[in-house]
C-alpha cells in the first residue's frame, strides 16, 4: 500500500509571497488532488499512500500547505484560516493546470475539501471525503463522548488540568496517549510516512484551528488553555505508543 518515490515533477508555487511546494506523480488523464489533514502536517503519509492509484492510471497531486513540510513556514497566525486555504488550493490547482479535479480530503482536509467543493464546484470531477467530519458541533460532541468513556474520574483529572493550563502533566498526557492508542493509531508501529510526518508537524496552525489535541476541538472558538506551541501534545504522545 506504501510506496515511497520520487515525484515525477515539483514545483514550487508562488501564493501571496509565500512558496508552496507541489508534487506530482503519474501523467494520467484523472488528477487526484490530496488534501491533507493536520493542520499542520506534511503531505507524505497521504500522497504516499495513494500512490496505488498511478498503477491504475491516474495522476496523484499533493502539496504541503503553507507552514508544512517544504513550503514556506511563517508565524503569522492570522494566515492559518480556513478561506485561506481555500484560496491557497485554488491558486495550486490552476497554476498546475489541473483543470477538473478528484479531491481527496482527510481529516481537516475534509474540513478544507468541502469548503473548496462549495466555492469552486466548476472544478471537481468528483468529491472524496475520509475521515473527516461536516459538523464542528457534532465533532466536539463525539469528541467528548469518547473521552468520556476514559471514566469520570479521569475526565475530572484532565478538566482540571485543562482549567490550570497543565496540559503537560504527566498524568494527562498519559490520558492523552490513551486516547491516541485508541482512537487515532492502533498499530506498534506507524508506517514511515506516517511518521515522518507526525515528526515534522507544525503544531502553529494546529493549535490555533484545532486546539491542543485532537479531543479537545477549539473549532468552536471556545476558550482554550493557553499552551506552549513547541511543546506538541499529539506527536509527543503519538511517538510514545509507536
Amino acid at each position: 500500500m506504501w510506496r515511497d518515490i520520487s515525484p515525477d515533477d515539483q514545483v514550487d508555487i508562488a501564493v501571496d509571497g509565500y512558496r508552496i511546494r507541489a508534487y506530482g506523480f503519474g501523467k494520467g488523464v484523472n488528477t487526484v488532488l490530496c488534501l491533507n489533514g493536520g493542520p499542520g502536517l506534511p503531505c507524505d503519509y497521504l500522497r504516499e499512500a495513494h500512490l496505488c492509484l498511478v498503477d491504475q492510471g491516474c495522476r496523484v497531486v499533493a502539496f504541503d500547505q503553507l507552514g508544512t513540510g517544504a513550503s514556506d513556514r511563517p508565524d503569522d497566525v492570522s494566515l492559518w484560516t480556513i478561506d485561506r486555504y481555500v484560496a491557497e488550493t485554488e491558486i495550486v490547482r490552476r497554476e498546475l493546470g489541473l483543470g477538473k479535479v478528484h479531491i481527496l480530503g482527510h481529516s481537516w482536509g475534509g474540513w478544507l475539501a468541502i469548503d473548496y467543493a462549495l466555492t469552486h464546484p466548476e472544478n471537481l470531477a468528483s468529491l472524496i471525503l475520509a475521515d473527516t467530519v461536516a459538523c464542528i458541533p457534532h465533532l466536539a460532541s463525539e469528541l467528548e463522548r469518547l473521552r468520556a468513556a476514559l471514566g469520570s474520574e479521569t475526565v475530572a483529572m484532565m478538566q482540571k488540568h485543562e482549567a490550570e493550563g497543565a496540559l503537560d502533566h504527566l498524568e494527562y498526557m498519559a490520558a492523552v496517549t490513551l486516547l491516541n492508542y485508541r482512537h487515532v493509531g492502533r498499530l506498534p508501529e506507524w508506517p514511515a510516512p506516517v511518521q515522518r510526518s507526525l515528526d515534522d508537524w507544525n503544531m502553529g496552525p494546529y493549535v490555533a484551528m484545532q486546539g491542543p489535541y485532537e479531543f479537545l476541538c477549539d473549532a468552536l472558538g471556545d476558550a482554550i488553555p493557553d499552551i506552549d506551541p513547541d511543546k506538541p501534545l499529539l506527536p509527543q504522545a503519538a511517538r510514545e505508543i509507536a
